[in-house]
């Protein structure tokens, strides 16, 4: 049927999705959520591989630029590693 059709192919697609998502090692939406918003997303994984949680940050794909979502993929795995024990500050005490 049409709909079985359109599971298997979401199904393959979400798989692609996900591989390179854990390749790259950061999740990316342009637009594929909301029309005109793009973001990127990372895992909080503690030390024994367990996950915690997410972290994301959205901007207006106006605004979105390669620079950018670097910049933002790299603040969000410093806070991931800080929250999951294994990052600066992760003790609770400030640096300095």
């Amino acid at each position: 049927s049409p709909r079985t059709t359109m599971i298997a192919k979401t199904r393959c697609s979400s798989t692609a999705s996900q591989a390179r998502t854990r390749s790259r090692g950061y999740a990316r939406n342009r637009g594929e959520v909301e029309l005109g918003v793009c973001s990127v997303g990372v895992a909080v994984v503690d030390p024994a591989g367990d996950l915690l949680g997410g972290l994301s940050i959205a901007a207006p794909d106006s605004r979105w630029s390669p620079a950018l979502e670097k910049a933002h993929v790299q603040l969000l795995h410093a806070a991931a590693a800080r929250l999951a024990g294994r990052g600066p500050c992760a003790s609770g005490r400030r640096p300095g």
